[in-house]
């Protein structure tokens, strides 16, 4: 169920709360222009993902947002009206909470902003790759900079790579189990 919507009789319905939090998302990217800026503003305002009833309180969302799930809020065609069928759009029955004219304004604005990447398949080279964690129990992961050709490796906890420091610890230098 996307952030903004609700179902009712197995059709979505506007939940008016997140809808402002859905606009506000879309506005305020295009005015930073930036999904890393966007995260940080949405962090200070305290918007998170959509909050769920489950079972399972592990899994209950309400947490901040990632690139990932932003990119995937911003790029969801939901939001302007939109529902899809094997890879094509229709109008939907459900009411849009952005207008397509703001969807598509920031359509452009992700392919504007989107990076180039040229995928290797090689090996990483990380020995250490799932064996190491910070004193939180977060996986360290690998990561490198290239200063005047030269490749220094380093890792980062995955905290950190989802956006969220206040969650990370301190390098966690044992690699054996139950540390």
């Amino acid at each position: 169920m996307p952030l903004g919507y609700n179902t009712v009789d197995k059709k979505l319905v506007i939940n008016a709360d997140e809808a402002k939090a859905v606009r506000l998302i879309f506005s305020r990217y295009l005015e930073l222009r930036s999904l890393q800026r966007l995260i940080d503003d949405l962090n200070a305002k305290g918007v998170v993902t959509k909050r769920r009833t489950t079972k399972v309180a592990k899994y209950n969302g309400g947490i901040p947002f990632t690139h990932g799930s932003l990119a995937n809020l911003l790029k969801n065609r939901t939001y302007a009206g939109e529902t899809g069928h094997a890879g094509k759009w229709f109008p939907g029955e459900h009411k849009a909470i952005i207008d397509l004219a703001t969807f598509n304004k920031v359509q452009d604005l992700l392919r504007a902003n989107s990076v180039r990447r040229q995928h290797r398949r090689t090996k990483s080279g990380a020995l250490l790759a799932g064996k190491i964690f910070d004193d939180k129990g977060n996986a360290m992961s690998p990561s490198y900079t290239v200063k005047n050709g030269v490749r220094y490796r380093f890792y980062v906890s995955s905290a950190v790579l989802r956006g969220r420091k206040s969650v990370a610890g301190f390098r966690h230098t044992s690699t054996r189990r139950g540390d």
